[in-house]
């Protein structure tokens, strides 16, 4: 059964942080969400101090995504690999085009170039090829991925080439991901990248990214002023979390050997491009290798942060709280405590 807890916000830890031996082998993440509308999740973390509106959000933004490497790929090159049936297919002359490309647009008119931001509420995104060296004819293939995790081969049941093209152009539509064979009525926030070729030609491919978050337009507007101020609600503690954002074993009481302790929690009334700070306490230590700091995108959302130790480690006994803070803010958000304690006799039992 779960139970909330949603405790008041208490005063923020003051003192000299000191670490504690019993936080060895414990770490802490957050794990970002998208949020039911309207509530959208947050991106990959990093640290990052309060910004405003439109620039702080961009930044943030743009931020996430060259820290994590990742950027809009056009056209990158592949390493020559002789093509299949080459004395049957030839490839074609170059076209005006200089090199493959992938485009893509919430509407099915071809855009100059891809948005910085698609919404992620859309059911369709449409994705604009072109392929120059390869045969209008050839038969394509595609596939897809949502950060590094590869969702599988892309449905071309929807490709239309373009017409009078003499080599391979044209466009096809991209559904959102199904959750457990059906559809989930929108695109999980991420950046996706898409790659697109011929079991034919495998040595011409082309391989773009797309952004998608929850209300693009207000966040490339500077996400809108904040409706109240900021506040976290609904704050509780549990064992763990489904694919789909249900609670496990809700609780404020766990064992040593429970492996992980997740925080889930709502905020709203922050401005897009500013932090939110998750940390964690034992006793009055806090356990810093678990302390986490987020880019929150919009006004209002869902996160999740979680306690864990390593494998066959225990959680220490005694008195927790997990606490969110503003940014670098000294009165926190919000706060929830719970405790970790042996079962009875078991101490006596190990001596």
């Amino acid at each position: 059964m779960k139970t909330p807890t949603n405790q008041p916000p208490g005063p923020a830890p003051t003192g000299e942080e000191t670490p504690d031996s019993r936080e060895d082998g414990i770490i802490g993440e957050i794990q970002t969400e998208e949020p039911r509308e309207p509530r959208p999740s947050f991106v990959k973390p990093h640290r990052r101090r309060p910004r405003s509106k439109m620039i702080g959000c961009l930044l943030a933004l743009l931020g996430a995504l060259a820290g994590g490497g990742l950027a809009i790929w056009y056209g990158r090159e592949r390493a020559a690999v002789p093509p299949a049936h080459s004395g049957l297919h030839a490839p074609l002359p170059a076209s005006s085009a200089a090199s493959p490309a992938l485009l893509f647009s919430p509407t099915p008119e071809r855009p100059d170039q891809t948005p910085e931001i698609i919404s992620s509420e859309t059911d369709v995104i449409w994705a604009f090829y072109d392929l120059p060296g390869m045969p209008s004819s050839a038969a394509l293939s595609a596939s897809w991925f949502l950060k590094d995790e590869q969702l599988g081969e892309l449905p071309l049941d929807q490709l239309q080439p373009q017409s009078g093209a003499d080599h391979a152009a044209g466009q096809f539509a991209i559904h959102a991901p199904a959750t457990g064979g059906v559809s989930s009525g929108g695109f999980i926030s991420g950046i996706y990248r898409v790659v697109i070729t011929s079991p034919d030609y495998p040595d011409i491919s082309a391989e773009a990214s797309f952004v998608a978050l929850p209300r693009a337009a207000q966040i490339l507007q500077g996400g809108g002023e904040p409706e109240g101020p900021p506040a976290v609600r609904s704050m509780q503690t549990a064992s763990g979390v489904t694919d789909t954002g249900e609670l496990i074993g809700t609780s404020t009481s766990f064992q040593p050997n429970a492996g992980r302790v997740v925080a889930v929690f709502h905020y709203e009334g922050i401005i897009p491009g500013s932090a939110l700070t998750v940390r964690w306490y034992l006793e009055e230590t806090e356990l810093t290798a678990a302390r986490t700091e987020i880019p929150v995108t919009a006004a209002r959302g869902r996160g999740e942060a979680w306690l864990e130790t390593g494998e066959g480690d225990l959680l220490p006994d005694g008195s927790y709280r997990v606490v969110v803070f503003l940014g670098d803010e000294v009165e926190p958000l919000a706060t929830t405590g719970f405790e970790v304690a042996s079962p009875a006799g078991s101490t006596a039992a190990r001596q």
